[in-house]
């Protein structure tokens, strides 16, 4: 089942019980070399039919919030851990690609159609790749924090520091290498943690 379309579908890698265990990958924690990167208009989101309604949905939330920008986006297509590594297949997409697709009355249906026509529900989604930190105090708290009235999603709910990669940060910008884009993963988990935690 499909998740509802004002709630976005997240897939995690590592659950808090894997974090919890003091042996296990999660909680070691994975180094740039163990993140393998592929990247390329293979890993593209798909058109659809119904692409004019992201221009609808981007426009009312840009009404109820000005504060929203649009800019580009690393889009996740897949990704997947085992044996000490984590592979992700990245490409490029638009933030408002990303509440367009994620936010419509559509949403269902594009799932369902890039599931039977490519067997990834995920092909027609503009899926923008989010960095979130767990950041563990010296006194063994984790760091929450209440996410702004002024975002598109999720508005008051908590998280660790968090948002998204820029992609035009990345050394070679849009035509980032693989590497480049691994490195600028890394560097936007400590830049959203030290912008958002100070």
């Amino acid at each position: 089942m499909a998740p509802a379309a004002s709630e976005p579908p997240w897939r995690l890698l590592f659950t808090l019980r894997e974090l919890a265990h003091p042996g296990s990958l999660a909680a070691r924690g994975l180094p740039r070399t163990a993140v393998r990167i592929e990247s390329g208009p293979q890993v593209a989101r798909t058109p659809h039919p119904t692409d004019v309604a992201i221009a609808e949905v981007w426009d009312g939330r840009l009404a109820a919030n000005p504060r929203l920008f649009d800019a580009p986006k690393y889009r996740l297509a897949s990704s997947f851990a085992t044996g000490g590594e984590c592979a992700l297949r990245i490409g490029l997409t638009r933030y408002r690609d990303y509440i367009g697709t994620h936010l419509s009355s559509e949403f269902a249906r594009l799932v369902s159609d890039g599931e039977r026509d490519f067997g990834d529900g995920n092909a027609h989604l503009g899926c923008a790749l989010g960095v979130e930190t767990v950041l563990l105090t010296a006194d063994q708290h984790i760091v929450l924090l209440r996410r702004s009235t002024a975002v598109a999603t999720s508005t008051g709910e908590y998280n660790g520091p968090s948002g998204h990669p820029e992609p035009n940060l990345a050394v070679g910008g849009l035509d980032a290498t693989p590497e480049a884009i691994r490195d600028q993963l890394w560097d936007a988990v400590i830049q959203e943690t030290f912008e958002e935690t100070g």
